[in-house]
């Protein structure tokens, strides 16, 4: 028995079990997955998955490479990995490796593969599949939603196709980011005021999500950082909501400035809170006089029932954090106040989230108390004061 360590190329362990029978180390994002490769009677190459809980070390790799060579031999074996042919057949194959990652967005990537991928690619052969079929994906899902959420399918796509190369069902793979020219698109969506006069007096129904959107109105934390936000991270004296590094996306603290408005409504949900159990998150849900953390599917499904009640039509809750930073922004806000607030460590990804529409709207104000000033003055009109006279004229 041979353990070999892995290449710099190929970065591959094999352990030689004799009878042309070994193990296959492939490191993948987060592990290895085992697979033991052997040549059936006519002379053909095949493999099988081997279980990781298994496999601890050489000695239990090599007792459940025997195990697994008796089992081919009695022809007994519970678990074959067979030829995978079409994309349907491979979904579950990808899942399955998805979710060894313990992935947070695991659900999203199987309700996309279900939901998505499966209806438009699943009776079509994997060695079939071309560029020019994902383009006509792409150019069917441009038609409900943006680039954003085309470039994250397509990222998922690209994987679960370099799977299948791993696998052996494949030879290339046919997503080509740079021929598909798929950019991360900036979404140029907030609420105007006219908006917020529709959607706030029904917000009053809830007063949960109220609560909420006012502070990412006022604040532009995201929805999840709101959401997980404890008493404990509420700096009264420095006026912050602190966030910590696990659970921000920047990877550090992030501390969020809040306002006189924001402070006063959290002493009222600290008087709330004391009186129902005393929870230690900050926003909760108070139900048979009991409170409840607040999940984000609630704040989702309650906005979108109220933008519907409301006549008003594409606007996410995350737009508030756009809402927000544009406000500041057209108030006159520099970027390096834009940077306290939103806790943004660069400009470009400061940017996504100040709406050029805002902006304008902003400016076509300005521009019409210019006008009013004109009309005021007697300018606009092209009517001028008489000027005063400069002495007297002499007879």
């Amino acid at each position: 028995m041979k353990w070999s360590t892995p290449g710099k190329k190929t970065k591959r362990c094999r352990l030689d079990c004799g009878n042309g029978f070994f193990i296959i180390e492939d490191p993948l994002k987060n592990g290895f997955s085992y697979r033991l490769e052997y040549r059936d009677s006519t002379g053909k190459r095949n493999w099988i998955r081997m279980d990781k809980s298994r496999i601890r070390n050489k000695d239990s790799a090599y007792e459940e490479s025997l195990r697994l060579r008796l089992e081919i031999a009695n022809e007994t074996l519970s678990e074959t990995c067979s030829d995978v042919k079409k994309f349907s057949e491979g979904i579950d194959l990808y899942l399955r490796d998805k979710k060894t990652d313990r992935l947070r967005c695991y659900s999203a990537i199987e309700r996309t593969m279900r939901n998505r991928l499966e209806p438009f690619f699943g009776e079509m052969r994997l060695r079939d599949i071309s560029l020019q079929d994902v383009k006509d994906y792409r150019d069917t899902r441009k038609e409900t939603v943006g680039d954003d959420a085309i470039l994250r399918e397509t990222v998922w796509l690209k994987e679960y196709f370099n799977l299948m190369i791993e696998r052996g069902f494949m030879d290339k793979n046919p997503v080509n980011r740079k021929k598909l020219k798929l950019n991360l698109s900036k979404r140029n969506r907030f609420m105007s005021n006219e908006e917020e006069k529709l959607i706030w007096p029904l917000l009053r129904k809830y007063p949960a999500m109220l609560n909420v959107a006012d502070f990412a109105l006022h604040t532009s934390m995201r929805p999840s950082n709101i959401l997980s936000l404890h008493w404990d991270r509420i700096l009264w004296e420095d006026q912050k909501a602190v966030v910590p590094g696990e659970l921000h996306k920047q990877k550090k603290d992030g501390h969020y400035l809040l306002d006189g408005e924001i402070l006063e409504m959290l002493k009222r949900l600290q008087e709330l809170n004391s009186q129902n159990g005393c929870s230690p998150f900050v926003f909760t849900r108070y139900k048979n006089g009991k409170s409840k953390p607040i999940k984000l599917k609630w704040i989702q499904a309650t906005w979108n029932q109220i933008t519907q009640e409301a006549g008003v039509e594409n606007l996410h809750f995350y737009d508030l954090k756009t809402t927000c930073l544009s406000r500041i922004a057209a108030i006159g806000a520099n970027v390096f106040q834009l940077k306290a607030i939103s806790n943004h460590s660069s400009t470009s990804s400061l940017e996504r989230y100040v709406s050029e529409g805002a902006l304008e709207e902003e400016a076509l104000r300005l521009m019409e108390k210019r006008n009013q000033v004109w009309d005021n003055n007697g300018v606009k009109n092209g009517v001028r004061k008489e000027p005063p006279p400069r002495g007297r004229e002499l007879n």
